[in-house]
């Protein structure tokens, strides 16, 4: 059987350039759990730009599959192991 992650960064990107609080990435990830996605990932970067802590916090309270983040600093290290 096939499954789907979500990776909702583009969402937290969204609402950070329309500075439009209507594209929240924990709604988002809700909705998009109820609709059948199997997971929800993201990359916290600690920039304003992205996933904010208030948005992990969340996520990680009203998750109901699999959830994934990965800080910006790990995939630098990861990047450099590869070389």
């Amino acid at each position: 059987m096939k499954s789907i992650s979500l990776l909702l960064d583009d969402i937290a990107f969204i609402r950070s350039g329309l500075n439009d609080d209507q594209f929240d990435p924990v709604r988002f990830g809700i909705q998009a759990e109820t609709a059948g996605v199997n997971g929800l990932a993201c990359t916290y970067a600690g920039s304003p730009k992205g996933i904010s802590e208030r948005d992990l916090k969340l996520l990680n309270e009203v998750k109901q599959t699999f959830f994934i983040c990965v800080s910006r600093s790990i995939l630098n290290r990861l990047d450099l192991l590869c070389l």
